[in-house]
C-alpha cells in the first residue's frame, strides 16, 4: 500500500462503500434466492406451516367448517356396507335425487365420474333418472381436470357454450389483463364426467391441486373460456376481472400470479364435522334431517383406508378433497387469508436496515440484534397471520437481515483482527504491553501523522558486543544480547518510552510521544534520566555476576539529547516504521558515542529540563567532546550513577578488561612500559601497549568514539634498525579503527583493527613487533 493509505487503522473496520457492497450482494441474492423454486418450497415447507401450527396451537383463529356445509364421504364403514370401495350410477343418481329433495344450494361431489357402472337390467332406470335430475335442474357438481393434450378415448368437455365463457364473467376492457394474469394458456382440454352422466350435473370445476397450500381458482382452458375451481363452480355471481375474483358476494384474494391461498384448518376439526355416506343411501328421511335448504353438500367419494389421495398442507399430508373443501368454507364464510406480497420491498428495507445497524454497533450488539431482529420480524408475521389473516412474507426477508449483519459483522471482524495482529506485530516490544493490548482493541486511537515534536532521544549502546560475538557461538551471542535487550526494553516501557529501533548491539529510544497524541509530556527529559539511571544500575550487577561465572561482560554506555525532532511512521500498510529525524538525533548518538562505560552522557538541553530535580546534581560532572561535523569541543554533562559507590563501577571496569583479554583466541604480546616505540596520531600522542595479528591496543589521553578512524605514525626512539625494517615494509604509518574503548583514572585504553593493509604486510608487521619484543621486553601472553 502507498504512504498516502498509512492511515488504515483509523479508517473504520467496515467502510460505507463496503456496506453499501455488502447490501448490494446480498439485495441481489434475496431477490434472486426469493423468486427461486427452493424459497418457495422452503415457504410450503416451513413458513406457512409454522404460522399455521402457532395459530391452532395458540389460538382459536383458525377457521370453523360453516353450519351450511354438509359432508358426506365413504370411509370405511360405508364400503364395508357395500361390499365395494365404489357406489354404483344408479346408487350415485339416487343420492343426488334424495339430495335435490332437500332445496340445497348446490351438491358438490369431489370426484371425476369418468366411467359408469350400470348392472345388468338397470340401463333403463339410471336412464329415466338422469333425466329426472336434468329436468329438475339438480344443481349438481362434479369435479373435473385439463390437460395440454388430448386424450385418447376420452371425450372432452366444451365449456365454450356454457355459463364459464368470459362473455359471462369476464368484463370485456379486462380480458387481456386476466388472460395475462393467468399465464397467457391457451388451447387446452377438459375431462370430467362421462358423457352419459353429463347431463345430471350443473357444470364441473377443475379440482387439481400440486400440495403447495394454493391452487388456481381459475384457469384459462380457451383463449374465450375460463374453469372455475369446483368451489367455485356453485356462485352464480361468479367474476374475473382485474381486481381479482368475485364470488359469494366478496372478492378472494389472490397472490399476484392469480393463486389463492387455502385457509386450512386442522384435519380433526373436518373430521368431526363429516358423516359416512352409508347412513343416508336409501334414506329419504334421514338426509332430510341432515341436510336444510340452502346447505352446500360437499361428498368425498374416496375417504376410506388405501384409496384417500393424500397431499401436503400446512399440517402434514392430508387427503387432497379437503383442500378443496376448506377452500369452499372460505367462500361461504367470506374469509380469506390475504396474501401481502411485498417480500422485494421487505428485501430492501432489511438489507438497508441491518447493515446501518451492524455498521454501528459491536460483536455482541450484532449478536443481539440478530436475535432481537429475528424476534420481531418472526413475532409481526406471525401477529398479522394469526390475528389479522395477512400473510406477510418473512422468511427470505429475515433470511437477508440476518445474512448482511453476519457479513458485515464477519468483514468487519476480519478487519479489526487485521489490525490488531499488525499492531501487535509492529508495537510488540516498541511500547508497553499493556498498550499494545489497548491499541490493538482500539486502533482508530492511533495517530501516526509525521509532525515536529520536542522529545527526549536515548541512544544505548552494548559496549564491545561486536568484538565479543566474533568469539562467541552465534546462539550464545545472541541469546546474551537478547536477554540484556529485552531488560532494557522492558525498563524503558516501565518509564514511558518507546523502543523505537534495534540498532543490532543497542537500541533508539525516545521519551515524550504518544502514538495518540500530538502533545509532549512535560517530564520526558526527567523520565529518560530515570530510566538511564535505572538500567545501568540493573546492568552493573549483572556484569560482575557475569564475570565471576566467566561469561562475557558488556558495559553499557547512553547518551541523552533533548530536542524537536520530526517524528512519523515511513512504513506502509504490512510494516509501522518510525523515523525520529534531526541533529537532536545524530548529537544524541554522539554522545552515546563519547559516553564513558556505566555512566549517562547528556545534551545541555536535557541538563538544563532536569536542574530543578535535586537528586541528579551530585554525581553531574561536566565535559567537552570532539563532536562530528563541529568545530572545537562540545560541552555535555556526564551523570555517574555510581557516584556515591565508585568500588562497583571500579570493578566493572576492570571486569570488562579483563573479559576482553579472556575472550581473545589470538596470541597477544605486550609491549614493556619502557619501550622506545612512539605512536603519534592525528589526535596526539599515544603509548603502544599491546598487538596480535589484528591489531593494536594503545592509550591516548583523550577519549575517542568507537569507529574513530586513526592515521598512525610509528616511530622508533634510539633503534635505527627497527625503523628501517618499518621503512622497508612501507607500514611506518598504518591506519586504525577504533574498536573499543576503556576509561582508566588517567588515560583511555582502545582496542583497535589494522585498516588498508594486506594480510601480507600485516604478518611482517607482525614479526617486526615480535621480534622487538623479545629483544626489548618482556614477552607476555594473556590469551
Amino acid at each position: 500500500m502507498e504512504l498516502q493509505d498509512q492511515n488504515w487503522l483509523q479508517k473504520p473496520d467496515v467502510t460505507i462503500p463496503k456496506v453499501i457492497a455488502i447490501v448490494g450482494l446480498w439485495l441481489l441474492l434475496g431477490l434472486w434466492f426469493n423468486a427461486s423454486d427452493f424459497a418457495e418450497d422452503l415457504r410450503v415447507k416451513v413458513s406457512r406451516p409454522l404460522l399455521f401450527q402457532l395459530r391452532s396451537d395458540l389460538t382459536d383463529q383458525s377457521p370453523k367448517l360453516n353450519k351450511a356445509i354438509k359432508v358426506l364421504v365413504i370411509d370405511d364403514a360405508t364400503v364395508a356396507q357395500l361390499g365395494s370401495p365404489q357406489l354404483s350410477t344408479l346408487q350415485w343418481l339416487e343420492v343426488i335425487q334424495d339430495l335435490v329433495k332437500t332445496k340445497p344450494r348446490a351438491i358438490i361431489i369431489d370426484g371425476l365420474f369418468s366411467i359408469m357402472s350400470v348392472n345388468h337390467g338397470d340401463e333403463k332406470i339410471v336412464a329415466e333418472l338422469i333425466e329426472k335430475i336434468h329436468q329438475k335442474k339438480a344443481p349438481a357438481y362434479a369435479g373435473a381436470f385439463v390437460k395440454e393434450r388430448k386424450i385418447s378415448f376420452r371425450e372432452q368437455i366444451d365449456l365454450e357454450k356454457g355459463i364459464y365463457s368470459w362473455d359471462h364473467i369476464v368484463p370485456k376492457e379486462d380480458r387481456a389483463h386476466v388472460f395475462r394474469r393467468m399465464g397467457g394458456k391457451a388451447d387446452q382440454y377438459v375431462y370430467g364426467p362421462y358423457p352419459k352422466l353429463r347431463p345430471v350435473f350443473k357444470s364441473v370445476g377443475h379440482i387439481m391441486y400440486l400440495g403447495d397450500g394454493k391452487f388456481d381458482p381459475v384457469i384459462a382452458v380457451k383463449k374465450h373460456t375460463l374453469l372455475p375451481h369446483v368451489s367455485l363452480a356453485v356462485w352464480e355471481d361468479l367474476r374475473v376481472d382485474r381486481k381479482g375474483i368475485f364470488a359469494n358476494g366478496a372478492y378472494i384474494p389472490t397472490f399476484r400470479d392469480g393463486k389463492v391461498l387455502i385457509d386450512f384448518s386442522e384435519k380433526g376439526h373436518y373430521l368431526s364435522h363429516m358423516k359416512p355416506l352409508r347412513d343416508y343411501i336409501g334414506r329419504s328421511e334421514s338426509i332430510k334431517k341432515f341436510v336444510q335448504k340452502d346447505d352446500i353438500v360437499f361428498i368425498i367419494p374416496a375417504f376410506y383406508t388405501g384409496n384417500a389421495d393424500f397431499k401436503m398442507t400446512p399440517f402434514g399430508a392430508q387427503p387432497a378433497a379437503l383442500t378443496h373443501l376448506a377452500f369452499l368454507n372460505s367462500i361461504q364464510n367470506r374469509e380469506f387469508l390475504r396474501p401481502v406480497e411485498i417480500g422485494e420491498v421487505l428485501i430492501l428495507f432489511f438489507c438497508g436496515f441491518s447493515a446501518f445497524i451492524a455498521f454501528f454497533v459491536g460483536p455482541v450488539g450484532t449478536a443481539m440484534t440478530v436475535v432481537l431482529g429475528t424476534v420481531v420480524i418472526f413475532g409481526t408475521a406471525a401477529f398479522c397471520f394469526l390475528f389479522l389473516g395477512l400473510l406477510i412474507p418473512w422468511l427470505v426477508p429475515c433470511f437477508t437481515f440476518i445474512a448482511v449483519l453476519a457479513h458485515v459483522f464477519v468483514e468487519r471482524t476480519r478487519v479489526a483482527e487485521k489490525k490488531s495482529q499488525f499492531i501487535k506485530n509492529c508495537l510488540d516490544g516498541v511500547i508497553d504491553s499493556d498498550l499494545v493490548k489497548n491499541y490493538a482493541k482500539n486502533p482508530q486511537n492511533l495517530d501516526f501523522t509525521a509532525r515536529e515534536q520536542i522529545v527526549t532521544v536515548m541512544f544505548i549502546d552494548v559496549v564491545g558486543f561486536s568484538l565479543m560475538s566474533e568469539r562467541l557461538l552465534p546462539r550464545m551471542a545472541f541469546n546474551n544480547l537478547k536477554e540484556i535487550l529485552g531488560e532494557i526494553s522492558a525498563i524503558v516501557h516501565s518509564y514511558g518510552g518507546i523502543v523505537n529501533k534495534n540498532l543490532g548491539d543497542g537500541l533508539l529510544c525516545f521519551f515524550g510521544y504518544s502514538l495518540d497524541s500530538s502533545h509532549s509530556s512535560p517530564d520526558h527529559a526527567e523520565k529518560a534520566v530515570e530510566c538511564a539511571v535505572t538500567i545501568q544500575r540493573m546492568n552493573l550487577p549483572r556484569t560482575l555476576r557475569e564475570y565471576h561465572k566467566g561469561f562475557p561482560v558488556y558495559p553499557l554506555r547512553i547518551g541523552i539529547n533533548s530536542s524537536s525532532v520530526f517524528v512519523g511512521n515511513i512504513g506502509s500498510e504490512d510494516r509501522i516504521d518510525f523515523t525520529v529525524v534531526g541533529n537532536g538525533v545524530n548529537y544524541a548518538k554522539r554522545l552515546e558515542q563519547a559516553c564513558s562505560n556505566h555512566a549517562i552522557l547528556m545534551g545541555v538541553t536535557t541538563k538544563e529540563l532536569i536542574d530543578p530535580i535535586l537528586k541528579f546534581r551530585k554525581g553531574m560532572s561536566r565535559k567537552f567532546i570532539s563532536i562530528k561535523h563541529h568545530d572545537g569541543l562540545v560541552e555535555a554533562w556526564e551523570y555517574d550513577p555510581f557516584y556515591a559507590d565508585q568500588s562497583q563501577r571500579a570493578l566493572a571496569l576492570n571486569a570488562h578488561k579483563e573479559s576482553i583479554k579472556l575472550m581473545s583466541e589470538e596470541e597477544r604480546w605486550e609491549i614493556d612500559a619502557s619501550s622506545v616505540i612512539e605512536l603519534r596520531t592525528n589526535v596526539g600522542k599515544g603509548d603502544f601497549l599491546s598487538f596480535n595479528r589484528s591489531g593494536m591496543t594503545i592509550s591516548l589521553p583523550i577519549q575517542l568514539i568507537e569507529g574513530t578512524v586513526l592515521r598512525v605514525y610509528i616511530r622508533a626512539l634510539k633503534n635505527k634498525a627497527l625503523q628501517d625494517e618499518l621503512k622497508a615494509i612501507e607500514v611506518d604509518f598504518i591506519t586504525l579503527e577504533v574498536l573499543w574503548m576503556i576509561k582508566e583514572p588517567h588515560r583511555f585504553v582502545f582496542g583497535t583493527k589494522y585498516r588498508r593493509m594486506s594480510d601480507e604486510k600485516v604478518e611482517k608487521l607482525f614479526d617486526i613487533f615480535k621480534s622487538f619484543a623479545l629483544k626489548k621486553g618482556e614477552k607476555k601472553n594473556v590469551s
